[in-house]
């Protein structure tokens, strides 16, 4: 009977440490499932702020295209009048 209240203590502390262990696997997995949730937030944010920045950058670079164009046509033209003359 003895060997046996030894067996039944040593199930019970085995018990108890595997329950203690499913809880930290579960609390890990948690805490690691809401890391990646905050990567991917953050991962969404700046793929937004890159698109945002290139479409700014695109557009200022066809401001300074029509600008441009605009004074070659200018100078073309002022060509083009003094050869006339």
């Amino acid at each position: 009977q003895a060997q046996l209240c030894k067996a039944m203590h040593s199930m019970g502390i085995l018990d108890h440490q595997l329950t203690v262990a499913q809880e930290h696997a579960e609390a890990m997995t948690k805490l690691l499932k809401e890391a990646m949730t905050v990567q991917r937030e953050a991962k969404a944010q700046l793929e937004l702020s890159l698109l945002n920045d290139l479409m700014m950058a695109d557009n200022e670079r066809r401001e300074k295209e029509a600008e441009i164009k605009k004074e070659y046509d200018s100078v073309r033209k002022q060509v083009k009048q003094l050869e006339r003359e």
